[in-house]
């Protein structure tokens, strides 16, 4: 059975499994990314949807988005930051602009309500993606909390 795929591309470990284990529970196919990393793991996992920090040590989530914009628009955004609204704001309107869908925009510390329902959003935004990725055979909100 296929399910949706989701990256967690967040320096914050304790995020990260919070964000696993909620999405897992959802029936969420989950890996999780850190710094440079990132780029790889988009590219040999192909998620449906990230869940995006905005500022990480090594890189930051605008470069993230960036990248999503030019080899992953199929990818829905959920941007999850502890920095002020403005920067949330910005990194949406680049997810506008570089043709990304964004399901939602969470302050941290977010809601676990306002992450499960992002990721149920999520769940009925990419059924034709599921059933399009499957029959190539292809292998490899705004919560103010």
């Amino acid at each position: 059975m296929w399910r949706s795929r989701l990256i967690v591309v967040d320096d914050d470990d304790d995020v990260a499994n919070v964000v696993c284990h909620v999405a897992e529970r959802l029936d969420f196919d989950v890996q999780t990314a850190s710094g440079l990393g990132a780029f790889d793991a988009c590219a040999l996992f192909e998620p449906d949807v990230i869940v995006l920090d905005i500022f990480m040590p090594e890189i930051d989530g605008f470069e993230v988005l960036r990248y999503l914009g030019q080899d992953h628009k199929h990818t829905s955004v959920i941007i999850a930051s502890g920095k002020g609204g403005a920067f949330r704001d910005m990194a949406a309107r680049m997810c506008e602009q570089h043709g990304l869908f964004i399901l939602a925009n969470l302050a941290k510390p977010f809601t676990i309500a306002g992450l499960q329902a992002a990721l149920l959003e999520a769940k009925k935004r990419h059924p034709m993606h599921a059933k399009l990725r499957s029959s190539s055979h292809v292998n490899i909100l705004q919560d103010s909390a």
